[in-house]
């Protein structure tokens, strides 16, 4: 993927991580000069490569990603090395987990890797071994349940959230202390995990991650094959988890697993696709497969239904989804350096003297955002997690804020407000291999305010076209003409 599509300043889900790795090498702080979904170790860790080096941010970026997957494929091993559930099908478990996991390679995001989610199940069940072993490690196994939440935060504040959650599941159902020191151990874990979150909030670590909770990004659950089957996974861990209370034999690992996973179903159940549904259930489906593994028709039943639905299906329906982006890049890597010598705004706008702000990005060839001292692109990345009505208002004020500046605007960029609800359900039914014909149900677009602005307080002043790569010159009205 790296030969295919990675000379190009980013591609798939890549160049979110790359404009803003680059905003930090430029001296920007994350979450507070610009907005950043995921853990700060996702920027350090490209910047701090570029700068031990002589390579490139977009080389550093690649160079991390693909550490971050060969690590996280060590980590997921060992983790299902770990698991203490008896069973004679542990490699057959590991690869049904491993290799739908290698499909988003094509998306080139650190963002989607084994180790943004293999890492807090190997911490999990890391984490059980040392609060099971004996009470001398009790108060060790606290500090380090503090100090491994910190870690996952600096990758992904969800994931931390359900780690945190899940070592208090474990230090409360450890069965060789008393239930009294168990409820202690437990409530200092409570006040020092509320400490370490709330630091987190105050430095806007948290912002885009409450943003999404409340259902900005988040698709309509319906009885599409792979939630189904998340379902099914779900079902047999309560069932598995209630015939072990019943029979008091709860210091089992697996059940450190399904505690993990109580906090990832809402992350699982909000963006449903197949891609969201595998990672975020990551935890239930593997402690299901061990549970199934031992019982023969089952486990060939749970074989074929999850290459199907979380392997074959969804990758085939993700594959024709990305067929325009790898066309794309194709036609890049012929034309690429005709496009390079036509993208610079001194070329395309020579009217404009004036600083640039670009509301929803500038990207001449498709997929690198152009870098340029005269162009401002705000804190946010082009309208992406702009999905809240604070989020809106603040893009507006960035505008607001920037009087003397021309805008750079995409062709029709009416569509990076409004929704097509058409074209919606026909992206929704591919996405989730279900038919879906439901009507929206709150026809409102937030980002509205956004182009209504632009239409009222900016003119045109040379209009998109071919020579300009579909980007066209807005201008301030209240400038003289």
């Amino acid at each position: 993927m790296y030969l295919f599509a990675g000379r190009h300043g980013g591609f798939g889900e890549s160049f979110y991580v790359i404009d803003r790795a680059w905003l930090l090498a430029e001296g920007k702080v994350p979450y507070r000069d610009f907005e950043f979904a995921y853990g700060p170790v996702m920027l350090y860790g490209p910047v701090i490569i570029h700068s031990l080096t002589s390579i490139g941010i977009e080389r550093a970026y690649y160079l991390f990603w693909a550490g971050s997957y060969l690590l996280g494929t060590y980590l997921l091993f060992k983790t299902v090395n770990m698991v203490d559930y008896p069973t004679a099908s542990r490699q057959e478990i590991y690869l049904l987990v491993f290799l739908p996991g290698l499909f988003p390679i094509i998306r080139m995001g650190t963002n989607y890797t084994l180790l943004r989610f293999a890492c807090p199940l190997f911490f999990v069940l890391l984490i059980h071994r040392w609060f099971r072993d004996s009470d001398g490690l009790r108060i060790r196994a606290m500090l380090a349940s503090v100090a491994l939440t910190a870690i996952l935060l600096s990758i992904s504040a969800e994931t931390a959230i359900a780690f945190a959650f899940a070592s208090i599941w474990i230090c409360s159902f450890s069965n060789k202390a008393p239930a009294f020191k168990r409820g202690t151990a437990a409530a200092m874990l409570l006040v020092a995990f509320a400490a370490l979150f709330w630091t987190a909030k105050e430095l806007h670590v948290l912002d885009t991650l409450l943003a999404d909770g409340s259902g900005a990004i988040s698709f309509p659950i319906v009885m599409a094959p792979h939630i189904v089957l998340f379902f099914v996974a779900i079902f047999v861990c309560v069932c598995y988890v209630y015939w072990r209370l019943r029979d008091r034999r709860i210091d089992d690992n697996t059940i450190a697993l399904v505690g993990f996973s109580v906090l990832m179903i809402p992350a699982a159940l909000g963006r449903c696709d197949p891609s969201h549904v595998f990672w975020n259930g990551l935890a239930i489906f593997l402690a299901s497969m061990f549970y199934l593994s031992n019982h023969k028709k089952a486990w060939s039943v749970c074989r074929l239904a999850f290459i199907a639905f979380a392997f074959l299906l969804p990758n085939l329906s993700e594959f024709y989804l990305f067929l325009p982006q790898l066309r794309a890049a194709r036609y890049l890597n012929e034309h690429g350096r005709e496009l390079a010598r036509i993208g610079d705004v001194d070329t395309l706008f020579p009217s404009w003297r004036g600083r640039f702000f670009a509301p929803f990005g500038y990207r001449p060839n498709g997929f690198g955002t152009y870098r340029s001292s005269r162009v401002d692109y705000g804190r946010f990345e082009e309208v992406i997690d702009v999905s809240t009505q604070r989020t809106v208002d603040e893009k507006v004020a960035e505008m607001l804020a920037r009087p003397e500046s021309a805008l750079i605007v995409p062709k029709e960029y009416d569509r990076y407000c409004q929704t097509d609800p058409v074209k919606e359900r026909h992206y929704l039914t591919v996405l989730l291999l279900f038919p879906y014909f439901a009507r929206a149900v709150h026809p409102v677009d937030v980002r509205n305010e956004i182009c209504d602005y632009i239409h009222n307080e900016y003119r045109l002043a040379q209009e998109p076209n071919t020579h300009s790569v579909g980007y066209g010159l807005w201008v301030p009205r209240a400038l003289k003409q």
